[in-house]
């Protein structure tokens, strides 16, 4: 496990970084893995993932 990084963090990187994964998650859409999917199981499989 890593505690620790090589060298300074850039705040501003960080907010790019940020920023870039916000408009992947945006621009990818709902997480449907099938179209038979429903709100229902996605939130399921999304409940999963966080235990």
């Amino acid at each position: 496990m890593a505690t620790r990084t090589f060298g300074a963090i850039d705040p501003a990187g960080v907010a790019a970084e940020r920023d870039a994964l916000a408009r992947l998650i945006g621009d990818l859409g709902h997480a449907r893995s099938f179209s038979l999917d429903t709100d229902v199981l996605v939130q399921e499989r999304a409940d999963g993932l966080r235990t």
